[in-house]
């Protein structure tokens, strides 16, 4: 079941905190940047919930994972250089970001020592 999944509940718990930060920025970013970061997000909470899913091929989906991991990434940084968000900020969105990166590459490679 996904919500027993860490990978899951860690990717719930950045985007409470994203959600919160992404309230705080300027009102001409809330329909463009901020919507781009949160569907970016659930689209990764759909990839997960597929993979979790799936008994054959979940590591085709994985690479599919790593990208959408990449340009999650590349809006945080954005939102960065844009100053709409403080280093400080930056730098914990990035380590809960890449908390859930990790769990996600445990995950794969316990995939493939099932084989």
């Amino acid at each position: 079941m996904t919500k027993d999944l860490i990978a899951f509940q860690k990717l719930e718990d950045l985007t409470i905190i994203l959600h919160k930060v992404l309230s705080t920025i300027p009102k001409k970013e809330q329909f463009a940047l901020s919507e781009e970061i949160k569907k970016q997000v659930y689209l990764i909470a759909k990839l997960i919930m597929h993979i979790n899913t799936l008994r054959q091929g979940r590591k085709e989906y994985f690479s599919k994972l790593s990208e959408e991991f990449d340009f999650l990434f590349y809006l945080i940084r954005l939102m960065y250089k844009l100053k709409y968000i403080s280093s400080k900020q930056y730098m914990n969105l990035s380590e809960k970001v890449n908390e859930v990166v990790k769990i996600c590459c445990g995950w794969l490679k316990n995939i493939d020592s099932e084989k």
